[in-house]
């Protein structure tokens, strides 16, 4: 949707209008119909991708240079950094204040009753203005858009969402992990020394700057991310990727994008899908509650085995100075943005509003005073991990409205410590130099994505989330040209990022990202065992085993390096990784030598 009244022909088959970004932090209170929200996404980094292609314009010396080297997030927005929409159609299903509730027929006195609203949204691309006697021609566009509209509908069938969700997902054949720009390898042995020369470095960074004068450019910590793409033998749907996860008891907010214009050559489609346990900020103004919520989402570990070992996790997360040292530099990040709010007297001043916190059921928590910092973290529990988290919340002044508040918010708080580093700057800088100019560019990945409307926004931080790209049939050969059963018929790629602070360790922050990006990946079963899909016969012998062990039970293995037991140490490995927080490996000194 564009406030200037420009469409995209090219939206057309997706029954959507765009929004660049300038746009969506442009748009005013009255713009939008109301109740109309737009839902979309923006690149992690956006301003990255334009310094890029200013560069090459310059080299070039036109003025449309056009960047040529593949993008994986073609079509997500292109240059304009995100991909927004006002949907043509909508379903909404939400609780409402009954009392403020028009349609409430029956005077239910209940707080809140659910209800589903189906809007259908028109965009006359027949412009009048200066043109009086043109009625005919609008009329046209009017007819044109609601018979757009109605083809959306008539696709709206059983086939585009099954009333049966899928239950299998395809099993995954090789498993690649960039270590430059484009450039995938099986072994994992480069991209780990790549990280952890990334990890070297910022340790040496964050601690030499511990003596810098202008705090303003010091570096505290950096997020730096890892991507693997999951190959798999047959095609695969985002959608059924989030009926896995919604059906298989993952917790958070689910979120799916497909943008329709995102295949070329021998892409057919990408779907960008995720479910985030990290809220970046939500306003209401509807009835009484005329809110702003922000949440500090940063500490990590995994869940544990039995409930013992899960307490046991649970109190060394909370006792932990780095983990706490995470979410404290996050948390003031958004103190200071929620600070500025007040500040333009958009926020009433009420310094306990701003300090509350709560449990993961919900339940305020009554000690969050500034005197007790500590009874300000509660932890985060989902299926596979548990996070610190801090929410922070302040009530709307009357002077407010949502859209400026949104704008505020999104050019504060965005990117976080928690996904980024603090100082931002100096965080953003050391990522480009030593995650996005060597190995891949994040994209949408833990970018804001939400809705932004005149009576609410809710943006999330896209993280937990996936790249899902189908390939054109016949066409795989361009993308392998190996044995045909190795040709991937499809690739998600799956992120997962750690924070570096003082008292990182390498391997530390490597098993994270491993444990973050297997989320996602644990979800895809290993491919088949035959002969033919290994190197050598004693590769599939460890691997058959490993799994027969699992399958009967056995989730413990005690590995005494050597190298008579490499394919079995290879094996299990590989196991960890298919069923993180069910398999461990643990490292242990053979007493014969």
């Amino acid at each position: 949707w564009d406030v200037n009244n420009n469409r995209d022909n090219d939206d057309d088959d997706r029954g959507s209008h765009s929004v660049e970004d300038e746009e969506v932090s442009m748009f005013k209170e009255g713009d939008l119909p109301p109740r109309a929200r737009v839902y979309g996404g923006s690149r992690f980094d956006w301003q990255f991708y334009q310094d890029k292609k200013r560069s090459k314009r310059k080299k070039q010396g036109d003025d449309e240079a056009t960047i040529t080297e593949p993008d994986d997030w073609d079509g997500f927005g292109g240059d304009r950094g995100g991909f927004w929409i006002l949907p043509a159609v909508e379903l909404r299903r939400e609780f409402v204040d009954a009392a403020n509730d028009d349609s409430n027929v029956n005077g239910a006195k209940d707080n809140a009753v659910r209800k589903a609203t189906l809007s259908i949204h028109l965009h006359n691309n027949i412009s009048t203005q200066g043109h009086s006697t043109q009625n005919n021609d609008q009329r046209k566009g009017w007819f044109e858009a609601a018979s757009h509209t109605l083809t959306i509908l008539q696709k709206l069938t059983d086939e585009l969402s099954p009333a049966v969700p899928c239950t299998t997902l395809p099993p995954v054949l090789t498993r690649t992990e960039s270590t430059s720009r484009g450039v995938g390898r099986e072994s994992e042995d480069d991209s780990e020394l790549a990280f952890e020369r990334g990890v070297t470095e910022a340790l040496s960074r964050i601690n030499g700057s511990k003596d810098d004068d202008e705090d303003a450019q010091r570096m505290r910590k950096v997020v730096l991310a890892r991507k693997v793409d999951l190959n798999l033998g047959s095609s695969v749907r985002g959608l059924d990727i989030l009926m896995k996860m919604k059906f298989g008891g993952h917790i958070g907010h689910i979120f799916y994008m497909d943008p329709g214009n995102a295949g070329c050559g021998y892409i057919s489609n990408r779907e960008f899908v995720g479910c985030t346990p990290e809220r970046l900020f939500r306003v209401n103004r509807s009835g009484h509650d005329r809110i702003v919520t922000s949440e500090a989402l940063a500490g990590t570990r995994i869940r544990g085995l039995t409930p013992s070992a899960d307490a046991e996790l649970l109190r060394e997360l909370l006792s932990s100075k780095k983990d706490m040292l995470e979410n404290e530099i996050t948390g003031q990040f958004i103190r200071d943005a929620l600070q500025e709010l007040e500040d333009n007297g958009w926020l009433q001043k009420n310094d306990d509003n701003m300090l509350t916190s709560y449990d993961y059921k919900g339940n305020a928590n009554q000690n969050s005073d500034t005197s007790s910092p500590r009874q300000r973290f509660f932890v985060r529990r989902l299926r596979h991990l548990q996070h610190i988290c801090q929410t922070f919340e302040g009530k709307l002044s009357n002077s407010a409205n949502v859209v400026d508040v949104s704008r505020s918010l999104l050019k504060g708080l965005h990117p976080t410590p928690a996904v980024c580093g603090d100082s931002p700057a100096a965080a953003l800088d050391f990522i480009r130099s030593f995650e996005t100019d060597i190995s891949f560019d994040r994209g949408l990945y833990a970018g804001p994505f939400g809705y932004l409307g005149n009576d609410s926004a809710d943006i999330v931080v896209a993280i937990r989330s996936a790249l899902v790209t189908n390939y054109q049939e016949g066409r795989i050969s361009q993308i392998d040209s190996s044995s045909p059963r190795n040709r991937p018929e499809s690739k998600v790629s799956v992120f997962g990022g750690a924070g570096i602070v003082d008292g990182s360790t390498v391997q530390g922050e490597w098993t994270e990202t491993s444990h973050k990006m297997g989320v996602l990946s644990s979800l895809f079963p290993p491919s088949p065992i035959t002969l033919q899909s290994f190197s050598m016969p004693n590769v599939a012998w460890s691997t058959a085993f490993i799994e027969e062990l699992i399958r009967n039970g056995v989730t413990q293995f005690y590995v005494c390096p050597g190298s008579r037991n490499t394919p079995l140490t290879a094996a299990i490995f590989k196991a960890t990784r298919s069923n993180v927080g069910i398999v461990r490996a643990i490292s242990v000194h053979d007493e014969r030598r």
